[in-house]
């Protein structure tokens, strides 16, 4: 179980900041391959401090870059992975 003093609010911006970073980077617990050679201080680095419209845009480029062809069903696939879970789950269940 959770302790509320664990809990914290997490804003639009860094929400999907995180979502574009992971992305980036990849999860292997989860089959997120991200793109090569891209870890956590390259995607901070590479995405900071931009609007969340231009990160997405970042991300796709790299996708294309690393994936040619089959860069959409790759970004797909991981973005679909990587946002299952878009409510927090009920504690009475």
């Amino acid at each position: 179980m959770v302790s509320p003093s664990s809990l914290y609010e997490v804003t639009e911006y860094n929400g999907r900041s995180f979502l574009w970073q992971q992305m980036l980077i990849g999860d292997t617990s989860d089959n997120i391959k991200g793109i090569p050679k891209i870890g956590k201080v390259k995607a901070q680095r590479l995405l900071e401090g931009l609007p969340l419209e231009d990160m997405e845009f970042i991300v796709k480029s790299k996708y294309k870059d690393t994936h040619g062809e089959n860069w959409e069903q790759e970004f797909n696939k991981n973005l679909t992975l990587l946002t299952i879970l878009r409510e927090p789950l009920n504690a009475e269940s």
